[in-house]
């Protein structure tokens, strides 16, 4: 009995994965130039750069990212930052944990990954809004010796729809020299 919940449970797992795959498929795709050209990665067609305007009123001086795309709602966003914080990709697993420790309240999910053949580290977490929680995934490297952030969100509610098509988006980041 035990081997056929145990089967059962590992082809529950592999349709989940796949369905998200099958979800982020749906979307149409296009490759789009950010930060002066010095990153590019796979973002939904129907995403436009945000406003001036609207990120004042989106995003507090203090954080406010260089440059955001978003759907018309402006519910589901990716941010960039090519901040001027120096940090070397073998100071990246540190960073990682200065990261843990500030955000611990929210308990965030923390994974090595490499993107455009580069270590990167991908902080899963969720933050409370206003009038809903926020997913957040943000996804941290080093290039030319600067802390490069780009990051992902979208509300709770449109979670189901947005979060697999962001993870496959924030992994596609490719840097441009």
């Amino acid at each position: 009995m035990m081997k056929g919940n145990t089967l059962a449970i590992v082809f529950s797992a592999v349709v989940m994965l796949f369905s998200g795959s099958v979800l982020a498929e749906k979307v149409k795709m296009e490759n789009v130039d950010v930060l002066d050209k010095r990153v590019t990665l796979s973002m939904p067609a129907e995403f436009t750069e945000m406003s001036e305007d609207v990120m004042k009123v989106k995003y507090p001086l203090n954080s406010r990212p260089t440059q955001v795309y978003t759907n018309k709602e402006t519910t589901v966003n990716f941010a960039f930052n090519f901040t001027a914080n120096k940090i070397a990709e073998s100071q990246l697993d540190a960073f990682a944990q200065q990261m843990k420790t500030m955000l611990a309240n929210v308990n965030p999910k923390i994974s090595k990954v490499k993107v455009d053949g580069r270590k990167a580290i991908l902080f899963d977490f969720v933050t409370p809004a206003a009038d809903t929680e926020i997913h957040n995934l943000m996804l941290a490297t080093s290039v030319d010796g600067r802390l490069l952030l780009t990051t992902f969100n979208t509300t709770k509610e449109q979670a189901s729809e947005w979060l697999e098509v962001g993870r496959e988006s924030l992994l596609s980041v490719k840097i441009n020299k």
